[in-house]
């Protein structure tokens, strides 16, 4: 795992500005990671707006630029498995930001779900 911006601890949930184990700072995020998050929730709005009958405006996500990067690498078997993104602020949550996945280089599948049953997921 890499963290770029802030430094997120996984033990703790814990994002600060310093990593503990060398007090330094993350290095920022790319321009290019950016320009991704920015394309990708253009393409989703655009979809989504061309897609779905009597949708109001509060309902597309708004621009945003992401404030932390977390990097996972992962070898041919890698897997995360079932898991919440549930640090986000209640705030963040309310606007409706998401968490933006994205898989560099071999294919990956991201399953999502209500519930923390696994064959639930879609």
């Amino acid at each position: 795992m890499m963290c770029l911006s802030k430094h997120w601890d996984p033990e703790s949930s814990i994002y600060s500005e310093l990593r503990p184990f060398d007090n330094s700072r993350p290095p920022g995020i790319p321009n290019e990671f950016h320009d991704t998050v920015e394309k990708a929730i253009h393409d989703l709005n655009v979809f989504v707006r061309g897609n779905v009958s009597g949708l109001n405006e509060g309902k597309v996500i708004p621009n945003m630029s992401p404030d932390i990067c977390i990097v996972n690498f992962y070898s041919e078997t890698g897997r995360i498995g079932l898991h919440q993104d549930k640090d986000e602020s209640e705030k963040s949550i309310k606007k409706g930001l998401p968490v933006v996945s994205f898989s560099i280089g071999n294919s990956a599948e991201f399953n999502y779900g209500e519930t923390q049953a696994e064959d639930e997921a879609k």
